[in-house]
């Protein structure tokens, strides 16, 4: 077992408001379903029919289903029963998954792979990744989104305000090269991690995946053992659109850990729980807005009792 340390993320505000929209939504749903009413077959049916609105997926709202039949023809129910059920079953879902990036002190340098579509908040998060590691770790980051001049000039700001190593390129360079320069010259420095970012990704794009894979092969040319962690970061208001998502990149590149960002604007905070059970990929980190310390290690009660507002 590796020597990991956990580093601990910034507290970002209250998270029952950063989820509002999501919350609201379920919560309004299940209110207007049970009501006054018992839970029969039919009102059964219409929260199963919620949770799947709600982007939980079909096979983690049927689970909510059969669990919530124990409170079938009941007389009274209220919404906090169901709101308790619902949560612990979150709860097992999730917590199994509640991990933080692994880092060895083995790895010198412990080589992040970070990967996602356009527009997933991917660059973002690789700063605030960066600013976080920098508080306990010698950090570099690779500006290995040479097609976008907007992504090195976004890493360059942060990297300089916290004084973090950067390695960059000319546009349109290579960037497997960029990728294999960086870490050769990362190693010989003893860096603890390096954060390598990627161009964004269009999953159904084979070129461009190919070249993804490409990168991973240039890697373990340095490293056997690298990348140490290959992270999708997922745009949580896309909702189901997500799950193809993480399903090509998993089968692809081996993604092995997830960060979800833009939950403070999403109203389909709920597709976490279906893809973490889908696809069973820990969740490192979850993104709350766009400052450098909005970003939180993954608390799978604290998501919980937030989204319901418990």
């Amino acid at each position: 077992m590796s020597d990991e340390q956990e580093i601990n993320s910034y507290n970002s505000g209250n998270l029952i408001s950063q989820l509002k929209n999501s919350s609201s939504k379920i919560l309004n749903g299940l209110n207007n379903i049970i009501g006054k009413n018992k839970i029969d077959d039919l009102t059964l049916e219409k929260i199963e029919d919620l949770m799947i609105l709600a982007d939980f997926g079909p096979n983690t709202a049927s689970i909510f289903k059969e669990k919530l039949a124990k409170l079938k023809n009941k007389k009274l129910t209220s919404l906090s029963e169901v709101k308790k059920i619902i949560a612990e079953e979150i709860k097992i879902i999730l917590e199994p998954f509640e991990k933080p990036i692994p880092i060895s002190k083995a790895n010198k340098p412990n080589i992040l792979l970070i990967v996602g579509v356009n527009g997933s908040g991917k660059t973002t998060t690789i700063g605030k990744l960066a600013y976080l590691f920098s508080q306990k770790y010698k950090v570099s980051v690779v500006a290995g989104d040479t097609y976008r001049a907007a992504a090195t000039e976004q890493l360059e700001r942060v990297t300089k305000n916290h004084k973090i190593k950067l390695y960059k390129s000319e546009s349109g360079k290579d960037p497997s090269a960029i990728i294999f320069e960086s870490l050769t010259s990362s190693t010989k420095n003893q860096d603890d991690i390096i954060i390598i970012d990627t161009a964004g990704r269009l999953h159904n794009n084979t070129d461009l995946m190919a070249e993804l894979e490409k990168a991973v092969r240039v890697i373990k040319k340095i490293d056997s053992s690298g990348p140490h962690s290959t992270i999708l970061t997922i745009d949580s208001t896309i909702g189901q659109n997500a799950y193809s998502q993480v399903s090509k990149f998993k089968s692809l590149i081996g993604v092995n850990g997830l960060i979800v960002t833009k939950l403070d604007g999403s109203s389909k905070g709920g597709s976490l729980i279906g893809i973490t059970d889908k696809f069973q990929l820990p969740i490192h980190y979850v993104g709350l807005g766009e400052k450098i310390n909005q970003i939180d290690q993954f608390n799978a009660k604290e998501f919980t009792n937030s989204l319901l507002e418990i």
